[in-house]
């Protein structure tokens, strides 16, 4: 390419071709003898495409943060979900029971988290150096709900970190539910984002929430039935997330991880 490029000024400089008037008067704008103005843009053209570059990173940064962040929690809380079914499964087999409250979890979840987790932090009974200070809502950042609060010592909480960076709190006296946040005491701390309140199955194979959308038969306070279909409760699920009824402790971050499993692990709110 170069070469063909040192070989214009021989070409335009020819005696032959200088005897075509008309031929060069065609070509000549577009082959200049000055080739320098091919090869660099000018002072102005690199400072329009800066300003350009830069207009265009402001506007698109943001959401590309977001939606990293959202794909790193999501994928967070698929890891942990299956870590701890199969942690589960094992703990059982392992004790040689049928049932997860037949195992040892209530006397001792210590033995639980460090045989089947890699655990890198015990905070055991005090949630707040695993967890965040103070809880909120998507909608709602104005009301903070306290670790304390969600995570109370009446329930008899043994809390660790693991080596993933997230935090979970098993409650021994609320058995039924996990408490999970993706990236420990780092922010945002938003029920939806990186908290998640997830049930388990403690009275029959321990696994956590298997959220399936059917379609349901519901009644209505006059005793009237109708149906609701599986997209509408997956509609539901996701308006209670992101505009909770009440911040409800024992449901503050339900609904946003039963909508995000049965949506096949999407958190597209």
């Amino acid at each position: 390419m170069f070469a063909a490029f040192a070989s214009i000024p021989n070409f335009l400089g020819n005696t032959k071709f200088l005897a075509y008037p008309s031929l060069i008067s065609t070509v000549s704008p577009f082959f200049p003898r000055d080739l320098t103005k091919w090869l660099a843009f000018t002072l102005a053209e690199v400072l329009i495409t800066l300003a350009i570059i830069g207009v265009v990173s402001v506007l698109t940064l943001p959401n590309v943060m977001t939606n990293y962040k959202t794909r790193v929690f999501t994928t967070q809380i698929q890891r942990f979900y299956n870590q701890w079914n199969n942690a589960a499964t094992q703990y059982m087999q392992d004790q040689n029971v049928d049932k997860f409250d037949e195992t040892g979890i209530m006397t001792t979840p210590q033995d639980f988290f460090k045989k089947y987790f890699k655990v890198t932090k015990v905070c055991g009974n005090d949630a707040n150096g695993c967890f965040g200070k103070e809880y909120f809502t998507i909608t709602d950042k104005s009301n903070a709900v306290t670790v304390t609060e969600i995570v109370n010592n009446e329930y008899k909480p043994y809390c660790v970190t693991l080596n993933t960076g997230a935090s979970v709190c098993y409650l021994i006296e609320m058995p039924d539910v996990v408490i999970f946040d993706a990236n420990g005491v780092d922010l945002p701390n938003v029920a939806g984002r990186d908290y998640f309140l997830i049930t388990q199955d403690f009275r029959g194979d321990g696994t956590l929430g298997k959220y399936i959308v059917e379609p349901e038969t519901r009644a209505d306070k006059d005793g009237n039935t109708y149906q609701v279909s599986g997209s509408e409760i997956l509609e539901e699920a996701k308006k209670y997330c992101t505009e909770p009824r009440s911040i409800d402790i024992k449901r503050f971050g339900f609904d946003c991880f039963k909508y995000i499993q049965a949506n096949s692990w999407k958190m597209d709110y």
